[in-house]
């Protein structure tokens, strides 16, 4: 199940005669309409009291009980009920919309926030509202601390300041939790950088040799950027990431252990992408969901159509590079509707991928004590 955050779209915030407007919120307004109404919906909602602490630092705003403290009706659902910001006995049964009220930046210091939740059970979590920068990024940032699956919809959030919304859009996007469009082969050549220390290479499908002979290979353009460049990434962070992709594969809570190898010493990132439903023709000119392999349909006639969660539709991902310590072969693995993370899914032909290269003699990429 989905469960939508509708953050702060307060009339303070969202219109220009509010005390605190963000520029630009009230085009957001049909957007958030609708996604509030696709699913089981928290809508936050500042409630200060008339001297609250928080107007040292922010104008004052929302106060409780005023009009600008209120939602527009338009993103109101008629099914609601309000959680106050102070331990309640949680009664949800029967509300479409629960209005959760906070006086802080995060959602999570109302001290009812985490058992609401853990109460609806998300399997993910859709993100959207005002501040970027402030509270949709505090609720984002709390969800993904707690293990929730997050995605943050770019185009219903407004900021108050552009480039630190910017830095927080670019931080979601770098752990895959935002949009982030990209071919195997590009995410492939990214663990190569990593492996390179920094170092870009861009990827070749032909030998040098092999190029001479051909006819077809389009001229080389006069702009095109050089073929290696060094993008100067922190040494600590590089050793960082590249730890942390060891523990993936050899950590003892690693997501990718599966592909361990006795003779192969390997780092690597498991991963996730969402996948689109698949249609097909129904009844008449009607068309109709494929119904993928789940728990409550263990048996289809497409048994590679698999969902999870019971219709979360994922591609499953895995990324990296061999031997760890000193890496000859970086290597990208997509499997669709895999229905689950890289891990079960795309770690066994990733080994495949890095045995074919040892029998090949790809050079030094097996233990000395294991080379054949």
């Amino acid at each position: 199940m989905k469960l939508y955050f509708d953050i702060d779209t307060q009339i303070d915030f969202m219109f220009p005669a509010g005390s605190l407007y963000v520029p630009g919120a009230e085009k957001l307004l049909p957007l958030i309409a609708k996604l509030n109404r696709e699913g089981k919906l928290i809508s936050t909602t500042d409630a200060h009291t008339e001297n609250d602490p928080e107007f040292k630092t922010w104008p004052h705003h929302c106060v409780a009980g005023t009009v600008g403290q209120t939602k527009p009706a338009a993103l109101l659902r008629e099914k609601r009920t309000v959680v106050p910001n102070r331990p309640v006995d949680l009664e949800i049964d029967g509300a479409d919309q629960i209005i959760l009220e906070k006086q802080h930046l995060s959602l999570f210091t109302n001290p009812n926030t985490d058992a609401l939740i853990k109460a609806l059970a998300p399997a993910e979590c859709v993100v959207y509202g005002v501040v970027t920068e402030y509270c949709v990024q505090q609720c984002a940032i709390g969800l993904l601390d707690r293990g929730y699956r997050v995605s943050v919809v770019k185009n219903a959030i407004e900021s108050l300041d552009m480039t630190a919304a910017a830095r927080m859009e670019n931080c979601f996007s770098g752990i895959g939790q935002s949009r982030v469009l990209a071919t195997p082969l590009q995410i492939a050549n990214e663990a190569a950088t990593i492996a390179r220390n920094g170092i870009w290479m861009r990827p070749r499908l032909l030998t040098a040799a092999t190029q001479a002979q051909l006819d077809a290979v389009r001229p080389r353009p006069s702009n095109m950027p050089p073929d290696r460049v060094d993008l100067h990434l922190d040494r600590i962070a590089l050793e960082q990431a590249k730890l942390g992709m060891h523990n993936v594969v050899n950590g003892g809570a690693g997501t990718g252990r599966i592909a361990q190898l006795d003779d192969i010493d390997i780092a690597g990132k498991t991963g996730t992408a969402q996948g689109a439903p698949i249609w097909i023709k129904g009844d008449g000119k009607t068309r109709v969901p494929l119904i993928p392999v789940s728990d409550t349909n263990p048996q289809t006639a497409t048994p590679w159509y698999r969902a999870s969660n019971g219709n979360q539709i994922v591609h499953g991902w895995f990324m990296g590079f061999a031997p760890a310590d000193h890496p000859q072969v970086a290597f990208c693995v997509l499997i669709e509707y895999a229905g689950e993370g890289g891990g079960p899914a795309a770690c066994p032909v990733a080994d495949d991928i890095l045995e074919a290269c040892a029998d090949h003699g790809y050079p030094q990429l097996r233990h000395e004590s294991h080379a054949r």
